[in-house]
């Protein structure tokens, strides 16, 4: 008789064993104004979500710093975040170019 191993429908957030949907809940709570200080960068999340660990223009740079700390930069998310400059409704172009 053969057994079958029967794997956790939650998946998880690299080595840490924090399961995604925590991870996000955690993520989410971040405010906006703190993201906002990483504006067009790479960010590295902790294990748990809660926090950013690190963060760089350039994404081979924050690796390094990663390295640097201790962490295995395969076993963290890393993400970008992009703000948009300007938010409208996008429905100008209907109306011409002037307007009318």
């Amino acid at each position: 008789m053969r057994k079958h191993r029967h794997e956790s429908k939650t998946r998880r957030n690299g080595a840490s064993g924090v399961d995604i949907e925590t991870f996000r809940s955690n993520q989410s709570r971040l405010p906006a104004q703190e993201l906002k200080k990483y504006n067009g960068k790479y960010v590295a999340w902790s294990p748990d979500g809660t926090h950013i660990i690190a963060s760089d223009k350039d994404p081979e740079r924050l690796c390094k710093k990663l390295v640097a700390r201790g962490f295995k930069p395969g076993e963290v998310l890393v993400d970008t975040v992009v703000f948009p400059a300007k938010a409208g409704l996008g429905g100008a172009s209907l109306f011409g170019e002037n307007g009318k």
